[in-house]
């Protein structure tokens, strides 16, 4: 994604656990997906905190990130029109 938004070539992007405000592809014509649900995102990069800090915020066990809900519904819940869709008006350019 962001490699291909460094070559101005218009992306469809799927965010389940990170922060889209964070990571998206810079530049404009980009679609990012990310359904609004009560744990997303809940994964945050430790920018100020400590890494314990980070660790207590996230859902690391051990050197793992996992999911609190453990059901990935950030990602389970973006279905294959929403992705149709996005594609879709990328095609049209609108």
């Amino acid at each position: 994604m962001h490699i291909a938004a460094a070559l101005n070539v218009r992306t469809v992007s799927i965010f389940g656990s990170a922060d889209p405000r964070i990571h998206r592809p810079w530049g404009k014509d980009h679609v990012v997906l990310q359904n609004q649900l009560e744990c997303s995102p809940c994964y945050y990069p430790f920018f100020r905190d400590t890494l314990e800090e980070t660790k207590q915020k996230n859902s690391w066990v051990g050197k793992k990130f996992e999911c609190k809900t453990s059901d990935y519904r950030c990602l389970t819940s973006i279905t294959v029109d929403q992705v149709v869709e996005a594609v879709e008006h990328i095609i049209r350019g609108s």
